[in-house]
């Protein structure tokens, strides 16, 4: 819900306006996700570094995000709360019939579980599990092979000049012209004779 109060003075505050939302990147998760929730976090203070010289329990508000439920890099800057809540990158799940059969995500591709190739079972463990950077050289050769004719025919289109039929076809039909010409100019003097 908006506040209510967006775009109204406030003392000592700048003014929020909704131009200025509407024209303003928003934030997004290392997952994708744009909806985000206020939650608490609980710090354990040492009583050597607490101001009490006892040990405290701070509570620290985070915003999580509401698809992955981890803290966006975007709320915590100063690089403070543990990896165990950060947010992950989205992981592309590759499978069939609701089975995983690899996961690819910023660490490289995992197999889940065992992989069947030709009758031949693998177990997940015994398969080699490719990094992110040969995943990516994987999908860019594949596209790289499949798009070819196209960027070919592209260029192709592109060019300019004349090719070798169409040199022949032209001068055909200057051939052709010339003839239906001289047809119609001789058949008016066999005509007369």
């Amino acid at each position: 819900m908006m506040d209510p109060n967006l775009g109204k003075p406030t003392a000592g505050k700048p003014q929020i306006t909704p131009d200025m939302l509407r024209n303003s990147k928003n934030v997004v998760c290392e997952c994708g996700g744009m909806i985000f929730t206020e939650k608490l976090f609980f710090k354990t203070i040492s009583a050597i570094i607490s101001p009490s010289g006892k040990q405290e329990v701070a509570p620290m508000p985070i915003i999580v995000c509401e698809n992955c439920g981890g803290v966006p890099s975007a709320f915590d800057q100063q690089n403070i709360l543990p990896d165990e809540i950060k947010a992950k990158p989205l992981t592309l799940t590759i499978g069939t019939d609701a089975t995983t059969l690899m996961e690819v995500g910023e660490d490289g591709a995992h197999i889940k579980g065992d992989l069947h190739v030709d009758g031949a079972v693998y177990a997940g463990d015994d398969v080699y599990a490719m990094t992110k950077e040969e995943v990516e050289k994987i999908i860019d050769d594949s596209l790289d092979k499949k798009l070819r004719p196209i960027v070919r025919m592209m260029t192709e289109s592109k060019n300019n000049e004349p090719s070798f039929t169409e040199i022949i076809g032209g001068i055909g039909y200057i051939f052709g012209l010339m003839g239906v010409a001289l047809y119609f100019k001789n058949r008016g003097k066999n005509d007369r004779v």
